[in-house]
């Protein structure tokens, strides 16, 4: 009995030491994958610490440029505002500009018709006149053609 009992102690001893290394080996492999794992999620939270700075940085850098586009686009609207405005003052004096060229024009054109009148009447004036001065140099040579033929009337008798 003593010795059954020792040989049943011997076997459980002998499953308890297989069970025993089967469940350290057990446990040292779950360490090495707990490690493995361990290991990849530092990895990974390193990697993924470094993704969240890079990302963060072209964040900062994104919010620059939209600053600096936000500060463009003021001061390009103030640029388009200034040239709409010099474009209407613009308008303005070419409008003016076209009303005094047309005041101009006229004036000229007044004073053109003015003279075209005034040489019309001269025109007029010197052919009355040249037709007095062609009446009296033909009434001049009739009366010279008279005189002479008076002349040589005379001469004959």
């Amino acid at each position: 009995m003593a010795e059954d009992k020792s040989l049943e102690l011997d076997k459980q001893l002998k499953i308890i030491t297989v069970d025993y290394n089967y469940l350290k080996e057990d446990l040292i492999k779950k360490e090495k994958d707990y490690n493995d794992e361990l290991s990849k999620n530092l990895s990974l939270k390193r990697d993924f610490e470094h993704e969240l700075i890079k990302r963060n940085q072209e964040l900062s850098d994104l919010s620059s440029d939209i600053s600096n586009f936000k500060i463009k686009e003021k001061h390009l609207n103030k640029i388009s505002s200034d040239l709409k405005e010099e474009n209407s003052l613009l308008k303005v004096e070419c409008d003016k500009l076209r009303k005094i060229s047309l005041d101009t024009e006229n004036t000229k054109i007044k004073k053109l018709q003015e003279e075209i009148d005034e040489l019309k009447t001269m025109n007029q004036l010197y052919r009355s006149q040249r037709l007095e001065s062609d009446e009296e140099i033909s009434s001049l040579t009739r009366e010279k053609d008279k005189i002479k033929a008076e002349y040589n009337q005379s001469k004959k008798e």
